[in-house]
């Protein structure tokens, strides 16, 4: 018995570390794509590179998260210009490449990154210094303890003493190290600073000099010529003067203070963001929050961590354990988010996959009308039914009228051309608009009826004196536009089953359902890309070499291309996010992307009929 309770107690800690390791960290973009998935301990900013902690010992990845440095060592400081600042195996801090190589060797008890200005601090014999790239002394040790530079500035102490002092990289002291406990990096030219004996907190200028007395428990950074100061236990709005703005009001604020015009702060127990005048501009609604920067906060809602803009609206939904501030590397906007569980199941009147919703009702509605092509749906509306009486009334008006003369080749080509079959229902049984996009779709909102009517695919009769070979050409051009949207209605079948299993492995809640769902996507993807591909192909082919040419007809090929090739890279952009569409974020991004791709095929559709206008213009002339 006890050898039973053992082995099941070995599959459980097996299955909860399998558990445990799935989970993973993102590099997130301000658009809420994820440019990395890295299964990892923990990840937090570099400098030019990512630190990434695996196992108990470190590496550097890139943001796109291919690895640099391999986690194997004890700590990693930093990476900066080509050099990383690593504790490496005799115990010592040093700065090697990506390929090992440490030309500045590992000799230094402890060490920080170089920061922009190229300097770094390290520690020898329990003293601090700075070095340049080349490892030579530019400052003696001398210091008890000491940070990087900072925009030119780093805070030092002295040794034997409590206090602390600012100085720039010339060494001259920006504030003298005898008179405050505690400092601030300067920030909207102000520096806040904890005087000795008081404890109280005021601020001093990037001259040196007194600017507001200290007087405060706690205080914030200053930014947009404001900060939060905390008297009589609440947070009062200040200005550079010790000015009063708003009254003391606030429970608690940020230590960064204002970025972006806002300023992080707790009221009544929740948290939110106010602008320099103490108004609200963020209800307080958060069980914590982060400071703006980069035009983006990260909140906590229920659990979960997410992001928002300045203006309070959620940008990344709530989906992350962990999720630290955006900020530059190599020139683009990420953030570090610590993946969390699987979100619960989207509510049906989740306005923000609509999109989706729509889209899978109109097709599950189509597909019960599908097996049969020939049976007449009886639940048409009245106006859809006498349009489509008139449509065949037209045809056969059409059929019937007198056809041109051919001689024995052109019979014998009519002969091998078989009428296009009739038209099939496609995805969308009123043509899909484009929303809100840019262009000249014809649609209202994202799935509103399509004011375009699809070109005829029956030949129409040319006048009697038209040539033969006109004629012939003219057919050939109708084929072609025909197959071009055979193709393209084929697609859009294809994606919109795709999305109709991930919608539904989706509100499952369930994992393991929503695997099962992904692979019948995944086929189904790739039938829409395909068929996507072939509708490209064939029209620029037809662009190229075109069976007649008319006036005006190079144009619209000109802007039928573009459209479609547009629509194909959407389209692709939804596949990508296909893998990942159990998350909230990628969910809404596929959704996104498809009616991106739907706006830009109704485009490319309008021109098609424009392209068929065209043609019949030309011969009728």
């Amino acid at each position: 018995m006890l050898k039973v309770l053992n082995f099941a107690t070995l599959i459980m800690l097996l299955f909860v570390n399998t558990t445990i390791a799935q989970k993973g960290w993102f590099v997130v973009t301000s658009q809420g794509d994820r440019l990395a998935w890295v299964e990892a301990d923990e990840l937090s900013p570099a400098g030019d590179l990512i630190k990434i902690k695996k196992n108990g010992k470190y590496g550097l990845m890139d943001q796109n998260g291919n690895i640099k440095i391999k986690p194997r060592y004890k700590d990693i400081k930093g990476y900066s210009n080509g050099l990383a600042c690593v504790k490496a195996s005799n115990g010592k801090y040093g700065f090697t490449t990506e390929k090992g190589f440490f030309p500045i060797e590992a000799i230094y008890n402890d060490a920080t990154n170089f920061s922009a200005e190229g300097i770094a601090a390290v520690s020898n014999r329990g003293e601090w210094g700075f070095i340049d790239r080349l490892g030579k002394l530019l400052i003696d040790y001398k210091y008890a303890d000491a940070t990087p530079f900072r925009n030119g500035h780093s805070i030092v102490r002295k040794t034997m003493s409590k206090t602390v002092g600012m100085i720039n990289t010339n060494e001259q002291f920006v504030v003298r190290p005898d008179t405050y406990l505690q400092l601030y990096f300067p920030k909207d030219g102000m520096i806040a600073a904890r005087k000795q004996g008081s404890g109280k907190w005021g601020f001093v200028n990037t001259s040196g000099k007194l600017a507001i007395e200290p007087q405060y428990e706690k205080v914030t950074s200053f930014g947009d010529g404001h900060a939060l100061a905390k008297a009589d236990a609440r947070y009062a709005v200040i200005d550079k003067q010790g000015r009063e703005v708003a009254p003391a009001m606030f429970e608690d604020a940020k230590v960064d203070g204002y970025n972006d015009g806002l300023a992080a702060a707790r009221y009544d127990g929740k948290w939110g963001f106010i602008n320099t005048k103490g108004e609200v501009v963020v209800d307080f609604q958060y069980d914590d929050v982060s400071s703006f920067s980069d035009g983006k906060a990260a909140v906590l809602m229920d659990g979960y961590w997410g992001y928002i803009d300045t203006y309070g609206e959620l940008v990344i939904i709530p989906e992350f354990e962990q999720a630290g501030p955006f900020y530059r590397m190599n020139g683009r906007s990420i953030a570090l988010a610590k993946e969390g569980d699987m979100p619960p199941p989207i509510e049906e009147d989740d306005e923000e996959i609509g999109f989706m919703d729509e889209e899978a009702s109109i097709v599950d509605e189509v597909d019960e009308n599908w097996q049969d092509e020939e049976e007449e749906d009886e639940e048409d509306n009245e106006e859809t039914y006498e349009e489509e009486v008139f449509e065949e009334e037209e045809i056969a008006e059409l059929e019937e009228s007198p056809k041109p003369q051919w001689g024995e080749d052109e019979e014998k080509d009519d002969e091998e051309y078989q009428e296009p079959p009739k038209e099939r229902p496609t995805i969308f049984s009123s043509r899909p608009g484009k929303g809100k996009g840019k262009g000249k779709g014809k649609g209202k909102g994202k799935l509103g009826k399509g004011k375009g009517k699809r070109p005829s695919t029956t030949t129409t009769a040319a006048p009697a004196n038209n040539s033969s070979s006109d004629s012939r050409a003219e057919l050939k051009f109708v084929k072609a536009l025909h197959d071009i949207e055979e193709s393209i209605n084929d697609s859009r079948l294809a994606y919109t089953s795709s999305l109709i299993y991930i919608n539904e492995g989706h509100e499952s809640g369930d994992i393991a359902t929503f695997s099962r769902n992904a692979k019948s996507a995944r086929a189904d993807m790739n039938k829409a890309l395909d068929a996507m591909e072939k509708s490209a192909r064939d029209l620029d082919k037809l662009a190229k070499n075109p069976p007649m040419n008319c006036l005006g007809m190079n144009k619209l090929f000109k802007t039928a291309m573009p459209d479609i090739m547009s629509a194909r890279k959407s389209l692709q952009a939804a596949s990508e996010h296909l893998d990942e569409a159990f998350s909230r974020v990628s969910h809404k991004a596929m959704g996104d992307s498809l009616n991106r791709t739907s706006g830009k095929l109704n485009d490319t559709e309008s021109t098609l009929t424009e392209l068929h206008d065209l043609v019949e213009r030309c011969l009728t002339k």
